[in-house]
């Protein structure tokens, strides 16, 4: 049986020769190295069932009286599914794949009933775009636009329990994302205001909180175009006050308001939960592949 393989690749071998000695054309090139390459991937699957046999020793008398037919049988047995899953599909399902697809299953129903807004909340005239885990919020009057983004990723918090003890308060994520109002006016000229929520209002008895406002200001910036990371920003830390309390006035001139950032902590904490939903939904997914 070796002997016939041998002869059979030298066979093909010879061909291939002969063709690509008389290609006097590049035409006559192209075809030949078309040749070759179609001959070496009939040849393929022939050579990795030799060597399928060779290595599994088979000897029988149907190999020797039926060469061809045995080899072809062997090599459609090499192009089945492998047998590591019951299903057919070539892949491993581990014991830790199946308890975590059942306790996602359970999990996704159970966020699915605990949302707290069912249809999106939405900020009267404000326009909603969202491109994955960034949200923005744009609206036009006058010439001018105004432009609020919100970055979803790293914005849950415990949202505080004023009401009840510390020991009988139950826990409940909210989203607080770090916001930036941008004011683009007619001059095209931009003014840039980064604000974040207050976790902090709330101070120890006897004490005051220095502001009720539920957001502050970070950082300020006007660029002039389109952003750059060498536009200089002030700091709020080092901003005299009277231009902070003209700044807020700012905002508020716009809409920007403690009404509206509940509303935003509204509108992000349905959105993000929407994204977890989906996250845990697609996590399923590859647990059951």
């Amino acid at each position: 049986m070796a002997f016939s393989v041998a002869r059979n690749f030298a066979s093909a071998a010879g061909r291939m020769f002969t063709q690509c000695r008389y290609a006097t054309s590049a035409s006559g090139a192209t075809k030949c190295l078309l040749s070759i390459q179609k001959e070496c991937q009939m040849s393929r699957p022939f050579t990795r069932s030799i060597w399928y046999l060779c290595n599994n020793n088979h000897t029988s008398k149907d190999s020797s009286t039926g060469e061809l037919k045995h080899v072809l049988a062997q090599a459609s047995r090499l192009r089945e599914p492998g047998k590591l899953c019951s299903c057919g599909c070539a892949g491993i399902h581990t014991q830790g794949d199946d308890e975590l697809a059942k306790f996602l299953e359970d999990e996704i129903q159970l966020e699915k009933d605990s949302r707290q807004f069912p249809d999106v909340p939405k900020l009267p005239g404000f326009k909603l775009t969202q491109e994955g885990a960034i949200a923005t919020l744009t609206k036009t009057k006058d010439g001018e636009t105004v432009k609020v983004t919100f970055n979803l990723n790293h914005s849950i918090e415990e949202e505080p329990q004023e009401d009840k003890p510390d020991e009988e308060a139950a826990s409940r994520l909210r989203s607080y994302p770090e916001f930036t109002v941008e004011i683009t006016k007619d001059t095209q000229s931009t003014l840039t205001i980064n604000c974040r929520f207050d976790l902090n209002e709330m101070e120890p008895e006897g004490e005051e909180p220095e502001s009720n406002d539920l957001f502050m200001i970070d950082e300020v910036s006007v660029q002039d175009g389109k952003a750059k990371e060498s536009t200089y920003m002030v700091g709020s830390e080092v901003m005299d006050a009277n231009l902070y309390n003209f700044l807020m006035n700012t905002l508020e001139e716009r809409g920007i308001t403690d009404e509206f950032a509940e509303k935003l902590s509204d509108l992000s904490s349905t959105l993000e939960h929407k994204l977890y939903i989906e996250f845990l939904q697609k996590l399923q997914g590859v647990a059951k592949f």
